[in-house]
């Protein structure tokens, strides 16, 4: 099927003053010659229709970026044919106006009221073809220059009709947590020139040779980052791709209570973190009893302290803090805890002689039930804990008595005769 437009002006390039539109392959075949004619003189009644009685604007590239649709003009470029832009028409209506005054709507052969859809007039495209122009005059005597603008407008235009690829989460896969550093989640089969992550989150990621590693031991949950790219044949005018939004996700066994990181810092005389300093997150988990705050997690002279508020039931559990080579660089069960409440705030502590952390090391805590048989004891060195001052708990309050009195009694009174 053949369509016919007679050009008005070439704003960019030059050809033949009429274009013939070939369109071949998109009809279903028909029983006969006679319904193949009428399915295609309807399809050509729909084409009009959509671009209405005004001028268009067509969109012309190489045939090799996409040979969907064919576009039989003189002009040739380095021995390519041309084909339309856009897969559904390739034309942009002015809705029946003409001259320079004339508004175009991209959204021609797309659902209207699209939020990529754009209105330009001819000025505005005639802006857009100087500024490309000016463009490429920047980069002249550079190397790879020209073809770089072009695989870069390539490029977005794949972003626009893949418009989804840019506006949602790509979920890359599902890990075990407490994997130590360096451990792979992700593998390249192109290489690319640069690559990157920026977000809350890339720390906890870095890239090499063509995989994505891990840069610790990373707890249960979903870690989202921004990753950025650059091709070698972007170089020359210096594209880097706009960033999409990656997601690897994290999963602890069933019989783990809360995970979290826990990165220590010098505190006066302790060593550890809270609220203010170090990194202790995420501080809080769930528990038949509720929720529960970790305030405070530090070792100072011998002992390992632990504030939970409020007072929370971690009897048949441990905690190990884990170190960048994934392994348990110290274990501590709750059942040998000593516990002091203080309005609702339970401090537990645990004998420990030597210091587990230093100012500047980055650890994963882990509560889970029981203590598995992996070879790690739990530690709690009971001298050092004795060496400290003795923790007593809070008095319980007793019902209080009246006091005995300690009056004397008064003398009977004697009578006094009457004169």
């Amino acid at each position: 099927m053949q369509s016919r437009y007679e050009v008005i002006e070439y704003l960019k390039g030059d050809g033949d003053s009429e274009i013939v539109v070939e369109t071949e392959h998109i009809l279903a075949p028909r029983p006969t010659f006679e319904h193949a004619l009428q399915a295609a003189e309807s399809a050509s009644a729909a084409q009009l229709s959509k671009l209405g009685g005004g001028d268009v604007v067509v969109f012309l590239q190489r045939m090799h970026h996409n040979p969907d649709y064919v576009l039989d003009v003189s002009r040739k470029a380095d021995e390519a044919n041309w084909r339309q832009h856009n897969v559904q028409t390739g034309l942009f209506s002015a809705d029946g106006d003409v001259g320079a005054s004339a508004t175009f709507n991209t959204a021609s052969g797309s659902a209207q009221g699209d939020e990529q859809n754009e209105e330009f007039s001819i000025d505005e495209l005639r802006e857009r073809i100087k500024a490309m122009d000016n463009l490429l005059k920047e980069g002249e005597g550079i190397q790879g220059y020209k073809k770089c603008i072009e695989d870069s407008l390539l490029f977005e235009n794949f972003r626009r009709e893949n418009i989804h690829l840019s506006t949602t989460v790509a979920d890359v896969a599902t890990f075990l947590s407490g994997m130590p550093d360096d451990f792979v989640v992700h593998e390249f089969s192109t290489t690319y020139h640069k690559q990157w992550f920026t977000g809350d989150n890339a720390s906890l990621f870095d890239y090499g040779d063509n995989q994505v590693t891990t840069t610790r031991p990373i707890p249960a949950g979903g870690y989202e980052v921004y990753r950025h790219f650059q091709k070698a044949e972007w170089v020359p005018c210096d594209y880097v791709a706009p960033p999409t939004t990656w997601r690897y996700t994290f999963e602890s066994d069933e019989d783990v209570l809360h995970e979290a990181f826990f990165d220590p810092v010098d505190i006066d005389d302790a060593v550890g973190a809270d609220g203010d300093s170090g990194v202790l997150q995420p501080d809080s988990f769930e528990s038949e009893e509720g929720e529960t705050v970790m305030e405070r997690i530090a070792w100072q002279e011998g002992q390992v302290e632990m504030a939970l508020s409020p007072a929370t039931d971690l009897l048949d559990h441990r905690i190990d803090f884990i170190a960048l080579d994934g392994s348990v660089a110290l274990r501590l069960d709750f059942d040998d805890a000593v516990e002091r409440v203080d309005e609702d705030v339970a401090t537990l502590a645990w004998g420990v002689c030597v210091q587990p952390w230093s100012d500047g090391d980055l650890l994963m805590l882990r509560i889970a039930e029981g203590i598995p048989d992996d070879g790690v004891a739990a530690v709690n060195d009971e001298e050092c804990l004795a060496a400290l001052p003795e923790i007593i708990p809070a008095p319980e309050p007793t019902a209080t008595t009246e006091p005995e009195s300690t009056a004397q009694p008064m003398p009977e009174p004697t009578a006094t005769p009457v004169p």
